[in-house]
């Protein structure tokens, strides 16, 4: 444990080159955590606290230093050298992969070196590829040392003019509010049979509705020739009714669907109105906050048709959303999201195993 208290004297001296509010909070917490490190308490809770606070202030240090000079830049990358050394520590601790992935994200902004499984180490087959189908995708994210793509086919003939009133007309709506009652978004989680397990955006759940055959018949429709046999098992829809409607930065990163633990494939299919898409590399969160690297940031403008996937790691290393359109109007756009489901974690889901 002396390579914690090591960690935090380090990270306390020079927070406040860059990210003064983070150094106060570091310097009460890591005195606590240094008085209690050679107690009987469990080592991997302060660990983990402590490996959260690192993260926080690496963030506020990246995001102050976009506006230093290079010798400036080349000190801050240099602590990257701790964060890999304290990443090098965890691993004897207790469930050591959930809290390496805690570090990951700092690691693959500051450090170069850092880098997933490549697709020699460990095969990857993108959509694209599966049917042979290269010319008509475009490649808007390519990020091979962090195992993550996002590919985009517009106009896909698949999906015809009226699909977006079928849909609309035909799935069971839920709304959801933000914390002053506005409706943010309309939304339906739809599973293939058995599966019972709902789709969690915040504490409350959306509960599963089977896939009918009508859907069935237009999922093939639309995914049949970019898929192949092995259709999704699963589809999220969200409506935005309106241009104040959208959603915010996130990453799909829910248990369902593996994306921490290894290649997670998502194929996204636009109905209606246009409207604007952005993905960009993630740094984490500060505070209640997600924060994304400014550099990478990819928008896109997604219109009926258009199907774009987000493939590899990339729910790990990335994040995305559709902000609001206040400054124009916009026509009434689904957006389907389909997954395949690697974990039934749903308790009353006669998939579920207790492993999930």
């Amino acid at each position: 444990m002396d390579f914690i208290q090591t960690s935090v004297s380090y990270y306390v001296s020079t927070a406040g080159k860059f990210g003064g509010p983070a150094r106060v909070a570091l310097q009460k917490s890591g005195k606590q955590r240094c008085s209690t490190a050679h107690t009987a308490q469990p080592q991997r809770i302060e660990v983990v606290k402590l490996a959260q606070k690192l993260r926080e202030i690496a963030v506020l240090e990246y995001e102050d230093a976009l506006d230093l000079q290079q010798g400036q830049l080349e000190k801050l990358a240099a602590k990257t050298k701790t964060i890999a050394d304290f990443q090098t520590e965890l691993q004897h601790l207790p469930d050591e992969p959930k809290l390496l992935r805690r570090l990951d994200g700092v690691r693959a902004v500051f450090d170069s070196g850092f880098v997933e499984p490549s697709c020699s180490q460990s095969p990857v087959t993108l959509l694209r590829d599966l049917m042979g189908d290269t010319k008509n995708w475009d490649e808007l994210i390519a990020d091979e040392r962090l195992r993550s793509w996002m590919l985009l086919r517009r106009c896909h003939s698949g999906v015809i003019d009226s699909d977006f009133g079928k849909v609309r007309q035909g799935i069971h709506w839920d709304e959801l509010r933000s914390p002053t009652g506005a409706i943010t978004r309309k939304t339906a989680w739809y599973v293939r049979a058995p599966c019972q397990c709902p789709y969690r955006y915040t504490r409350e759940p959306v509960l599963p509705h089977f896939i009918p055959p009508w859907l069935e018949a237009v999922i093939a429709r639309w995914l049949g020739n970019i898929c192949g046999n092995n259709l999704p098992d699963s589809v999220n829809f969200n409506l935005y009714e309106n241009e104040d409607q959208g959603v915010a930065w996130h990453a799909d990163d829910e248990a369902l669907f593996g994306g921490l633990q290894g290649d997670c494939t998502i194929v996204s299919v636009s109905l209606g109105g246009a409207r604007r898409f952005q993905a960009a590399r993630s740094l984490g969160n500060l505070g209640p906050r997600l924060v994304y690297d400014k550099a990478s940031l990819c928008e896109v403008d997604l219109g009926h048709g258009d199907i774009c996937t987000m493939e590899g790691f990339f729910q790990k290393h990335y994040i995305h959303r559709v902000p609001a359109a206040r400054s124009h109007s916009c026509e009434p756009r689904i957006n389907a999201t389909f997954r395949w489901i690697k974990h039934h974690t749903g308790k009353d889901c006669p998939l579920h195993c207790e492993d999930s």
